[in-house]
């Protein structure tokens, strides 16, 4: 997927929304939610190299790649809160149920 999606001059803020949403359209809504779901149960217990090969199973590989560990993977509890609540709700802002 990364290989075929050029990222480069793009402004640091935009880029990172675009490789979530070009990850999104890549695995699909369903698939992407279950995807998001895992890196934020995850919590950064597993090792960073464990989760990107985990996501180039999934067919995300690169700056996607590290744009969806960036953003799902590494979710301190404290800023959470409820991790279900928090869920539920990253899940219906990427899928633009809000």
């Amino acid at each position: 997927m990364s290989y075929e999606i050029d990222y480069s001059g793009m402004p640091d803020d935009q880029k990172e929304i675009k490789a979530i949403k070009d990850c999104m359209e890549w695995l699909g809504k369903e698939q992407f939610a279950k995807v998001v779901e895992i890196l934020i149960r995850d919590e950064g217990r597993s090792s960073r190299n464990l989760v990107r090969v985990g996501l180039m199973m999934q067919g995300i590989q690169g700056y996607p790649a590290e744009a969806m560990m960036n953003r799902y993977w590494v979710v301190p509890k404290a800023e959470v809160g409820n991790v279900d609540a928090y869920l539920r709700a990253i899940v219906k802002i990427q899928l633009g149920i809000v």
